[in-house]
């Protein structure tokens, strides 16, 4: 029961936060639609013959390389932010582990020594 209400809390998060950017321009829209349109000029340009990357007015291959790494360099994205809670596993203990720890606390049998 507990796991059910789990999931319904965080389906329900979820909705929330959906809600709320629902309808929102996408934040980095203009750098995507400029990235897109420099990465298929390279696609053009790599594809093309030698005589058709002589043509004046393109930009050459090495050019619109450079102007990607510039773009990405100028555009550094957020990185998704780390969720804070703990996972709780509802697994058991393995036995192996409960019988190394009952060895480490109890004392050995030639550690003892009986008194005569």
């Amino acid at each position: 029961m507990y796991r059910v209400r789990q999931d319904l809390v965080i389906a329900e998060s979820q909705l929330r936060d959906y809600q709320v950017r629902l309808g929102k321009p996408f934040h980095h829209d203009a750098y995507l639609a400029e990235l897109t349109t420099v990465r298929d000029q390279l696609k053009a340009g790599l594809s093309a013959t030698a005589q058709m990357q002589s043509d004046e007015g393109k930009p050459i291959v090495s050019e619109l390389a450079e102007q990607i790494k510039a773009l990405k360099a100028a555009h550094t994205i957020e990185a998704t932010p780390q969720r804070v809670g703990q996972k709780h596993s509802s697994a058991e203990e393995p036995v192996t582990a409960r019988i190394r720890r009952r060895a480490e606390r109890s004392p050995h049998p030639q550690d003892v020594s009986v008194a005569c």
